[in-house]
This record gives structure tokens, C-alpha cells and sequence, in this order.
């Protein structure tokens, strides 16, 4: 099997970051700069069209060669742009044979599976790959920079005077020539990051196929309706703002104004407050609260009426009206998929939405009405607009969406892998597993199950709790949210034995030989490598922890486990700690999202050919009058429990539709 390794460098009078790589590839004024590819463990080769425009004979031939499936492997670092490029660039105006889908593998997806950064000038270093970082960000920042025109010159046309873009690659020959030695670079790395880590498992590969046919479909975009969003957003800010103006007295006029809001909320019983991050102010905001919290509501409430969401989906559907490349496979380091695909456009980051019906507020904005109609009928303006977001995604024509998600699948995953057979039970037998917690917390409120089940499985503490209740609408005081994690803890013993179990068994695989292989729980399993530890799905699914070692912790000057990986804070690659219960959490989320994997594939083999993958929701597109079928199949499949699941009480419900809402 020969191996080519590619990249491949464009120019374009579009922002590949705005639109995302499929959009991009469309678009008339995108062409190739360079190529550079290497054979197997051959040199690396370059190409540049602006200087000859006929490719090169040693890839001519070996995409020829890709004519014949069995004998040809394309490697690139993010496939997906290089694959969007030859589609709608090599192959039409260079005459390259297109690679068939099955053909093409992606160095980063193997990385992700394998414990490192989704960045190659993170993960290279990662893995003790040579790697001149400073040269690499001088580089980087050159490949921007001649990726947009380098100026616009005036030319006299059939039209009269026209502006036609002065293109760095043709008048810096400097530049060209440190471009393309970046680009030989990335191929470099590319190749080595491949040899040094293993292929993607058969299942996992599969998968990540999938995942590709998934981002090529896309989903429709009702654009008259998102243009209409775009408006009432717009005016939801207005709102926002008002209220801004009102609460602070004039001192802060826009939910935007970090550098008055941050003074303003300091100066009001926050001193200790040093920015206004998303997860810094989540805990904090409350719209029932004080003057602070009110102010740090209405900003984290705009975050749901950005204009800017709608004005990246626009920008980013293509001339057939479907907004493509949104998913991205591995996004998190427990499989899981994640937004930021191609398209910046995050629909794993949408509001839920509060209205009780959007679709009939959805309805209303198609009808036309005014905001003031949609104030008086729906409440507030921000809620509309929040709750009908998802509504901008439609079914073609002729077509219909269904929709499928699994019901509380962490919470009966933990349980399951921890053996906690009474909350098994209660999911068995059909019943609320938040009204059962609730009742044995002492209370009749069921958010305040949810709080817990959702909270303190795993081993959430006291401040945290609190936050998460007063987002159910429960207000817990300090005393009541640690008595409350202390009364769940001792109704749920089998989930608190699964975190000391994590945690002793990891440590112990910390100091074992590799290649050593053990059960550290009833259903988890792991694995001393070179590398690091693996923990052991059911569905045999290795999670990575890259360099696990034991430090001594600054803070405590206790022991601690810890591992390499991306700081989900501050998105760096360095030292994270870890313990019982945050490895529950993630055996927990890794394994639901091999459920869902699972349930994905099983779809596309009965021609049930899923559209989006959301979170715990499955969207498909089939044709309208198989609606109710349809969901019916997609619904039985989520049910269906495969076989290293066996006992897990996976329960699913849907609906079908012509446009996307949160049922």
C-alpha cells in the first residue's frame, strides 16, 4: 500500500476561518498556491501552479494510482480541507485524480485518538518530534498573511475600471519560497506524527468515515428566516443593553463593555472578580440576585443572542443552502464530537432555549411578526431568539428531519458502570430518576434531583452545586448543598467505590511495566503503555493519559495523579491533574459516547443516514411521508444495546419535523 503524504497551501478573497473549508473550496477566487507531498518514506516534493501549472509527473502518477482503491493511502493533517481542495480545485482545474473516500486518512483524527493535540505544532512536540516552535508561529502567521490578496490594483475592463487582487505569491518570490518550506514542514511533521502513533481501530475508523459523510451532507439553512434572526438579535442586544443602562445607572451602557463592566461589578460586592470569562461568571450570574450578579446575567445572557452566531452561519452556507463541515470527530478528549468543524459554526453551543412551544414562536417570525407582538406573546426578546436559533436549520425540500435523544444517558451509564443495581432499577422500571432523588434528598422538587444526579456523580463540590441548582431555579445555601452531598454520597456507595477504584487502579498502573494489562473495576479495564496509561472501556476503547505520572501537588503536598493534555482553561498543552472522580467522569461520558457511536453506525446501515451528531441527539433527513417510520427505526436502534453494553437501561425519545427545535 503506498502512502502519500500531502499539504497544500490556497489563496482566496474569502476568510477560510469565517466560511469553513467547504465553502472555501467553492468559491471562484480560492486557488492552490503550493503543494508538497511525499511518497511513503520519500523526500518531500513541492509544486507550485503559479510558475508551472502542469502538475508534476510523480503526482500525476500516484493519483493516478488512486484509481485503483487497494493500492494508494492519502495522509493529511485535517483531511478534510485537503480533500475539500481536490475536490473542487485539483481535480476539476488540474486535471489530479480524485481519491475515493475510503482513501483518504487523517493524522489528526489519529492523534486525537491517541491522547495528543488536535494542533501538528503541539502534538509534534508532544510526542518529542523536533519542532522549532518560534519559526514554526513566524511561519504560521506568513501562510495568513499570504492567504488573502496583498493588495487591489485598478484595471481597466468591459465594465469600466474593476479591482483585481495583487497576490503576494506573484510578487514576493521571498515569501514564496519561506511558504512553501512551511509547507514542506507541515508534511514533514505530518509523516512523523503518523509513524510514531498507531492507525485508527477498525471500529474507530468506521466511525470517523462516517464522520466525514456526516460534515459532506451538511443541513439546510432556511436563510430568509436566519436573516430575520439576524434582525431580532440584533434588537435582543438593544434589549440587553437597555437593561444594562437601567441597572448600573448610566455606568455601563453595553453588555460588551468589559472595561466598565468588570470596575462596575468589582466596585458592587466582587473585588475579587479579575474577569469576565464564560466560565468565570457562570457560577456568579444571577438574574434574581444582587446588582453584581444581575449585571454578570445580562452578560452572559447576550452570549445567546450574538449576532455574530448568525452572521458565521450565514457566511458559511454554501450556494446550495447547507452549512457544512460543523462537526468535528475527538473533539474532546473522550471521543466525544464537538462543534468548530470546517464551518464556524457552533451547533454543540447553541442555547436550550426557554419558551414551552418555539416552534409556534418560530412561526410567528416567519409570519412576520413585529417584536413587539413576539415581546407580548413570548416574553422577552432574548428567550425568542434563543429558543428559536435551531429553528434556522430546515429539511429539504420534500424531505423531513427526525430526531432522536438519549434519555439521561450519563446518569444511567454511571450507575451501570458502577453497579448502583437500585438506580438501575428505577431506570428499568421507567420511572423519574430525578423525582427519586429529590425524595431522597427529603424534597418534592425534581430539579433538585437533577441537580445531584447531574452534579455530584461526579464529585462535584459544594460551590458548584450551587451554581448548578440555581441554573434548575433551586437557591441552595452552603450548609443545605453540603449536607445534600453528603446525604447522595451514602445513597449511592457503588459510584463512590467506582472513583476510589479509578483512582487506586490508575496510580497502580503508574508504576507497572508496560505492556501490563489489568481490571481496575467490575467494567473498566486498563493498560500501562510507553506513553502513559489507557483506562480500558467496556466497548474496549482505550481513554489516553499521556505521560500519567504521580507528583507531588504545591498546593496540598499530597501525591497526585497527573497526566498531559490541553487545559480546557486556558487550551495549552501541559500538566492536568486528576482523581477518582474525574476519571468516572470521563469512563462515563467516553462510554455514552460509544452508545451513541454505535447507534450512528447502525444507522447509516439501515439507511437512516444521520445528518448531525448534537450532543446526546441524532438529527437524520429522510423523505416526508416516512416521517413517522422513520423515527420509529431511528428510535429502535437508539434502544437496541450492544452486546458490552449488556444491562445498560438505554431509553431514547424524538420527534420529526420539517425545521430543527430542542423538543
Amino acid at each position: 500500500m503506498t502512502r502519500l503524504h500531502i499539504d497544500v497551501e490556497t489563496h482566496s478573497q474569502i476568510d477560510l476561518r469565517k466560511v469553513g473549508s467547504s465553502r472555501y473550496a467553492q468559491d471562484p477566487s480560492t486557488d492552490v498556491t503550493c503543494v508538497c507531498w511525499a511518497v511513503d518514506d520519500g523526500p518531500v516534493r513541492r509544486w507550485i501552479p503559479s510558475t508551472n501549472p502542469k502538475p508534476p509527473v510523480e503526482l500525476m502518477s500516484v493519483a493516478l494510482s488512486v484509481l485503483s482503491e487497494d493500492t494508494v493511502e492519502v495522509h493529511a493533517w485535517n483531511a478534510k480541507f485537503e480533500h475539500d481542495i481536490w475536490v473542487y480545485i485539483l481535480a476539476p482545474r488540474y486535471g489530479i485524480a480524485l481519491p475515493a473516500p475510503n482513501q483518504w486518512h487523517c493524522t489528526m483524527a489519529q492523534a486525537s485518538y491517541w491522547g495528543l493535540p488536535a494542533k501538528l505544532e503541539v502534538a509534534g512536540p508532544a510526542l518529542g518530534i523536533p519542532f522549532n516552535l518560534q519559526k514554526y508561529a513566524t511561519a504560521h502567521r506568513l501562510m495568513l498573511q499570504m492567504s488573502r490578496p496583498r493588495g487591489w490594483a485598478r484595471k481597466l475592463g468591459y465594465a469600466g475600471v474593476i479591482a483585481v487582487p495583487v497576490w503576494w505569491h506573484k510578487t514576493d518570490p521571498d515569501k514564496l519560497q519561506r511558504l512553501v518550506e512551511y509547507c514542506e514542514q507541515d508534511v514533514e511533521a505530518e509523516r512523523a506524527i503518523h509513524d510514531a502513533t498507531s492507525a485508527l481501530p477498525g471500529f474507530e475508523r468506521n466511525i470517523w468515515l462516517l464522520d466525514q459523510r456526516m460534515n459532506h451532507r451538511g443541513i439546510a439553512v432556511d436563510i430568509e428566516f436566519a436573516e430575520t434572526m439576524r434582525s431580532l438579535a440584533a434588537a435582543a442586544t438593544f434589549d440587553l443593553n437597555r437593561e444594562m443602562r437601567t441597572l448600573t445607572q448610566g455606568q455601563v451602557t453595553s453588555i460588551t463593555q468589559v472595561n466598565k463592566l468588570l470596575p462596575f461589578v468589582q466596585s458592587h460586592g466582587m473585588p475579587g472578580l479579575k474577569d469576565l470569562r464564560k466560565e468565570t461568571i457562570e457560577s456568579l450570574a444571577d438574574p434574581e440576585g444582587d446588582v453584581a450578579e444581575q449585571a454578570l446575567a445580562l452578560r452572559r445572557d447576550g452570549a445567546k443572542t450574538s449576532v455574530a452566531k448568525l452572521d458565521a452561519m450565514l457566511a458559511a452556507v454554501e450556494p446550495d443552502n447547507r452549512l457544512r463541515g460543523s462537526l468535528r470527530y475527538y473533539g474532546t478528549r473522550t471521543g466525544r464530537w464537538s462543534g468548530a468543524g470546517g464551518a464556524r459554526v457552533q451547533l454543540h453551543n447553541l442555547p436550550r432555549g426557554t419558551l414551552k412551544n418555539p416552534l409556534e414562536a418560530c412561526q410567528d417570525i416567519i409570519d412576520g411578526q413585529s417584536p413587539d407582538y413576539l415581546r407580548k406573546f413570548h416574553g422577552r426578546l432574548l428567550d425568542v431568539v434563543s429558543s428559536c436559533l435551531r429553528g434556522c436549520f430546515v429539511a429539504s425540500p420534500g424531505k423531513t428531519l427526525v430526531a432522536g435523544d438519549f434519555s439521561q444517558i450519563e446518569a444511567r451509564m454511571l450507575a451501570w458502570l458502577a453497579g448502583q443495581d437500585d438506580v438501575l432499577k428505577i431506570f428499568a422500571d421507567g420511572h423519574d430518576i430525578y423525582t427519586y432523588d429529590a425524595n431522597k434528598l427529603g424534597s418534592t422538587n425534581r430539579q433538585l434531583g437533577k441537580t445531584f444526579r447531574l452534579g455530584a456523580g461526579y464529585g462535584t463540590g459544594v460551590a458548584k452545586i450551587i451554581a448548578i441548582a440555581r441554573g434548575y431555579g433551586v437557591a441552595l445555601s452552603v450548609t443545605q448543598a453540603q449536607n445534600n452531598i453528603w446525604k447522595w454520597r451514602s445513597d449511592n456507595p457503588k459510584i463512590l467505590e467506582l472513583w476510589a477504584d479509578l483512582d487506586r487502579g490508575v496510580r497502580r498502573m503508574v508504576m507497572a511495566r508496560p505492556g501490563t494489562q489489568r481490571m481496575i473495576s467490575s467494567r473498566i479495564g486498563a493498560a500501562r503503555t510507553t506513553g502513559g496509561v489507557a483506562l480500558i472501556l467496556p466497548s474496549a476503547r482505550w481513554l489516553i493519559y499521556r505521560n500519567a505520572r504521580i507528583e507531588v501537588d504545591p498546593d496540598d503536598g499530597r501525591d497526585s495523579l497527573v497526566y498531559d493534555g490541553i487545559n480546557p482553561y486556558t487550551n495549552q498543552w501541559g500538566a492536568i491533574r486528576t482523581w477518582g472522580s474525574k476519571l468516572a467522569a470521563d469512563v462515563t461520558q467516553g462510554s455514552a459516547r460509544d452508545i451513541m457511536a454505535t447507534a450512528l453506525f447502525y444507522l447509516a446501515n439501515v439507511g437512516l443516514d444521520p445528518l448531525l451528531s448534537v450532543h446526546d441527539e441524532i438529527i437524520a433527513e429522510i423523505d416526508e411521508a416516512d416521517g413517522a417510520e422513520g423515527l420509529k427505526v431511528m428510535l429502535n436502534v437508539m434502544k437496541e444495546v450492544p452486546l458490552w453494553a449488556t444491562g445498560l437501561p438505554v431509553e431514547a425519545a424524538g420527534w420529526y419535523g420539517p425545521r430543527y427545535h430542542k423538543a
